[in-house]
Formats: structure tokens, sequence, C-alpha cells
């Protein structure tokens, strides 16, 4: 039976792997060279990265075929959209082995601790009154704040017109918004939205998509606007027992169908714009930074937090955060080139940082494991996949904060009590 199932598995693996080679050498490497994309294929290298796909996605499989748990789904889709890209990059552009392989120990790591004795909370007393004053302060304050603001005579539907929108609301922005925006659209508008799901409230499910709208509308962030169709979307699509279990599976084959549309859609109109979305954009940039910022900071001090925690206690060498540094040495142009989890423990603490950011990332997927074993699993996923998504293209600490992975597992165990008091109707 393992034997039959591990070889589709395998094979999708294989197939997505081989397709990102293609786009990059025939799409990515050919239209976007002047943003350092390039090809110079080391074919020893080659040969090794389908071993490494071989027994990752084994190692994957046989810890994960069984497991119930939402970190299933955050490290699958962690594996496909940015270990593999790593890993194709690694021999198109012959980059360092030491690299690809501690990031390769490290996701590992992770994946090892999440199957480890789960962490489990105490459930909160008097949960649906906290968490119903709670979205009400915080609803108050970022709708009300962004109306003072001027939000109302920027509101904007237009998908051509979101950067202008978006450059008027960042002349108004202010510490504490940055914060709390993230967590209202990715945590409270959602968690609404998934409340209506689950007890089958219409106007809960109203509010939600409502108030979702209406902040985009305001502050023009696209992930905003879709976010509601991933939670809709996911709420009822994990529900088949068959797509659960074979996620994997599906995810690897969804993933090539959509880049394959963008770049088909680039062969016959000659507009990239789809393929530079779905292919370049979402699977290659990720991944060519984490590149960039190991060959800087392979050759120049690492930075050790002085950027952000340690700034009072020590001074920070280069005047400015490491995505500055990226853009005005590597770059020569002002703009905002962030890397993710990995990239950013490198150039904090070097490759010993790697693995110790891969042991809090598995601290913190166990967590939501133990989180969510009272709730439905197509929920608890929707709530979290877009704050741990940001990791592919955030440092870890901005993630866990700013965009809200500390307070959607917040909600989460919120919610896990009230559900152990309430039977959906």
């Amino acid at each position: 039976m393992l034997k039959n199932k591990i070889l589709p598995f395998t094979a999708s693996v294989i197939a997505y792997k081989a397709l990102c080679d293609y786009f990059y050498i025939n799409f990515v490497a050919e239209l976007f060279f002047y943003d350092g994309y390039y090809v110079n294929i080391n074919y020893f290298k080659y040969i090794e990265t389908y071993l490494l796909i071989i027994f990752s996605a084994g190692i994957l499989y046989a810890f994960l075929r069984n497991y119930r748990g939402p970190s299933k789904i955050i490290l699958y889709i962690f594996y496909l959209n940015l270990i593999i890209p790593l890993i194709s990059i690694y021999a198109l552009e012959d980059q360092p082995r030491v690299y690809i392989y501690t990031i390769m120990l490290g996701f590992l790591l992770t994946l090892s601790l999440t199957r480890t004795r789960k962490i489990r909370l105490p459930a909160v007393s008097n949960g649906k009154l906290l968490l119903t004053v709670f979205f009400a302060l915080m609803t108050t304050y970022v709708y009300g704040y962004l109306i003072a603001t001027g939000g109302l005579g920027r509101i904007n539907f237009d998908l051509s017109l979101v950067y202008e929108t978006r450059a008027q609301y960042s002349s108004t922005a202010n510490g504490l918004s940055s914060y709390l925006i993230p967590w209202q659209a990715y945590g409270v508008n959602n968690m609404i939205i998934a409340l209506g799901i689950i007890f089958r409230k219409r106007f809960l499910l109203l509010l939600g998509i409502g108030l979702q709208l209406l902040l985009f509308g305001m502050i023009g962030q696209k992930s905003f606007l879709f976010a509601p169709v991933l939670v809709i979307f996911l709420s009822y699509f994990l529900k088949k027992k068959f797509i659960y279990n074979n996620i994997m599976t599906l995810l690897a084959i969804g993933f090539s169908v959509i880049k394959l549309l963008g770049f088909l859609h680039y062969k016959f109109t000659s507009d990239p714009l789809m393929g530079s979305i779905f292919i370049r954009r979402l699977l290659f940039t990720p991944a060519k930074l984490h590149y960039i910022y190991y060959e800087y900071f392979s050759e120049m001090p690492k930075m050790y937090l002085t950027h952000s925690f340690f700034s009072p206690f020590a001074e920070n060498s280069y005047g400015m955060g490491p995505v500055e540094v990226i853009a005005n040495q590597i770059y020569g142009r002002d703009f905002s080139p962030n890397v993710g989890i990995y990239g950013d423990a490198y150039l904090n603490f070097g490759l010993g940082g790697i693995l110790f950011y891969s042991i809090i990332l598995g601290v913190i997927l166990k967590l939501l494991d133990g989180i969510s074993l009272s709730l439905p699993k197509n929920i608890s996923i929707t709530i979290v996949i877009i704050p741990f998504m940001a990791m592919l293209n955030s440092a870890l600490p901005t993630s866990l904060a700013t965009h809200g992975i500390l307070f959607s597992l917040f909600c989460l165990w919120i919610l896990s009590g009230i559900l152990k008091q309430i039977k959906p109707v």
C-alpha cells in the first residue's frame, strides 16, 4: 500500500521540478536576465538535484502521509514553492552546495519536530466573550483610523489603480496601523468568515467579506482581496477526504497547471505578465533572493539582528536594514527585495542560524497542530495559511509579528476553546 501511494507522490514532485527547470531556462532567465537571472548549468549538480528530490520527497511522504495536523499543508507548500526552486537554481546557476544542503537539513529538522509530541494549551474560559470584545475593539480602531485618515475618500476597487491607493494610504500610516491592519485582514476578518462557515451563519460570512472588501478598497493591498476567496475555497475543498489525503500530489499538479498556463499565455500572446507573476515572482524570485543574500553576506559581516531586536544593545555597522543594503549594493535602486526565512537566518547568524530558525519554525508548527486538535482541519489551515506563507518572502520575526502568525495562533486558541463548549448547528 505504501509503495502504491508513494509512486504517484514522488512522480508528481519530479514532474513539478522538471517543469520548474524548464520554465527557468526558457522563460525566467531568457526574459528577466537584467534582474540577475542566468543559466550556468552544472550537469553533475543537475543530476544531484533529482537525487535530492527523490530523497526529500520520500522523507516528506514517510513523515506526513497519515498526519492530520494543518502543518502538513504548510510544509507541503514550503517544499513546492521554496525548497524545489532553491534546488533548481542550485544546479541551473551552479550555486554553492553548502547553502542548499544546510537549508535542506533545516527543512528536514522542522519536519521532524512537527512529528514530536504536540504542545497543548489549556482552554480559555469565556472565550466567546473575549473574542467578541477583542474583535470589536480592534475592528473599531482599524476602520476608525482608516476613515479618519481619508480612507473613504481614496476607496478604490479598480485593480489597475491599487498602487496609487496604496501610496495614498502609506502617506498616512503609523507604526501601530502597520501591525493591526494585517492582523485585521488575515486574522479577524478571516476568522469571522470561518465562523460563518462553521456555524452556518450567513450574517457572519457576509460581514467578514464586507469588512475585507472595505479594507482592500481603502488600502489597495491585493492579497486582502483574494484572502476571503482562499478561506472559502479551502474551507470546502479540504473537507473532502480524498483531497486531503492526496493533497501533496494535487498541489504539485495544481501549481504545475497554473504555471504552465502562464507560460502558454506568453507563448501565444507574447505578453509575459501572467508568467512573470506565477512563475518568476511567486516561484523563482524568493529562491533567487536567498542566493543573492547568501553571496553578499558570506563575504560581509553578519547583522546579528542589530537592525531590529538588538539595535538598543549593539551598533548596526551598515546603518540600515538588510533589505536596504541589498537594494543599494546589489541592485543600485530603491525598492524592497525582501528575503525569506532561510536567507534572513543566514544574514543574521550564518549557517547555524538556518538550523536555529528551522527549530523555531518547527516549535511554532507544533504549537499550531496542538491548538488545532479540537478544530476542523479545513478551518485551522485557512486562518493561518497566508501569515505562514509570508515566510517565503519575509524574515521569521517579521512574519511572526507584523504578518500575524502569532496573532492567528492566538485567535485559533480562543476559537478552539469556544468549539469545545459550543456544538455547531
